[in-house]
């Protein structure tokens, strides 16, 4: 369970964001938000620099939670010059809190489908048994030659062979977590993922 104290400014109050296995509570200072597990689709986040003239002033956090009617919310708070240095800490314990609780939820309920054989859509990124297809950068590339680079704020997909044939997805797109998680996955154990026929993986 976490439970943390953010401000968006120095002009702002405090509102109080709580992560459990099975609840996010967030308190708007009007009334307290409330997103069961069994709603949540989807979880996506967002940190950049906050500049002013080239300086750098601080930075902005932002994470953004979709329910299964499509209806979101998202919670943003700041740092600014020597002000609340520690929000990047806590915005690294955040995103611990909901990959724990929610994320590797999500991913596993993806890779199940998967192994059932279903074609799955990420945005532009579909995964088929075969590879990658981003269809909308005529890109097509096969489990073999498949390569995926992970950074903080984005991975990239590309083919191990041609390294230029890639999609870069940032973290702030929705599904981009349970994507790079699902692509990490099958190529960690391709052989046991991709060589069975589906019907029998369905089963396992």
């Amino acid at each position: 369970m976490g439970k943390f104290a953010l401000q968006r400014s120095p002009f702002h109050r405090e509102h109080t964001l709580v992560i459990t296995p099975d609840v996010i509570e967030y308190d708007t200072g009007k009334s307290v938000l409330t997103f069961f597990k069994s709603e949540i689709v989807d979880i996506k986040h967002t940190t950049e620099a906050i500049t002013w003239g080239g300086a750098l002033l601080g930075r902005s956090f932002r994470i953004d939670i979709k329910r299964a009617n499509n209806s979101t919310f998202n919670v943003v708070f700041n740092s600014y010059l020597s002000l609340k240095p520690e929000y990047t800490r806590i915005y690294f314990r955040i995103l611990r809190n909901l990959w724990d609780y929610y994320l590797l939820d999500l991913a596993e309920q993806k890779r199940e489908r998967f192994l059932a054989g279903e074609t799955l859509i990420f945005g532009k990124v579909k995964v088929t048994r075969q590879g990658i297809e981003v269809p909308v950068h005529g890109l097509n590339i096969p489990w073999s030659e498949l390569a995926l680079l992970e950074e903080r704020s984005f991975f990239i997909i590309s083919n191990s062979q041609q390294p230029e044939l890639s999609v870069r997805v940032p973290f702030d797109e929705w599904g981009s977590e349970v994507l790079c998680t699902l692509v990490g996955t099958i190529l960690k154990h391709a052989g046991s993922i991709l060589e069975t026929p589906a019907r029998v993986r369905a089963l396992v």
